[in-house]
């Protein structure tokens, strides 16, 4: 009996720390939050990136696929997007403490890698998109 107790919780402690996000709680995620807001809502990254160089790198590379996007396609949401990530690239660009973190968002028919970034504490961009 005492094996399958601690099973059971070892199961369960492995199946609460997977990591892995629901759409439904990944929509609740909104700008300003803090960080401690943010993995109370989603939990810990799998993943967390601190170097300002590759932060800046991997933005700028996401800015560059949207701008090609937008440019074929004019849209007001990727527009916005473009602006957050533009603010993200500036602040990493001027030593402020930007931090991105990676999580696993599993919608209904896939998982996919996403992230967000804070500068100073707050959470100031969200990918949402889905590919």
């Amino acid at each position: 009996m005492k094996k399958i107790v601690v099973l059971l919780l070892a199961l369960f402690f492995v199946s609460g720390c997977s990591n892995v996000v629901s759409e439904e709680k990944w929509e609740k995620l909104d700008l300003g939050m803090s960080i401690e807001d943010v993995e109370k809502e989603v939990g810990k990254p799998l993943n967390t990136e601190t170097d300002n160089g590759i932060i800046s790198e991997q933005v700028y590379s996401d800015y560059k696929k949207m701008y090609e996007m937008n440019s074929i396609i004019k849209n007001s949401d990727l527009e916005e997007r473009m602006n957050q990530l533009n603010m993200i690239y500036t602040s990493s660009k001027s030593d402020e403490v930007v931090k991105q973190y990676t999580y696993k968002v599993e919608t209904s028919d896939k998982s996919r890698e996403a992230e967000v970034y804070f500068v100073n504490g707050v959470l100031r961009y969200i990918n949402r998109a889905n590919e």
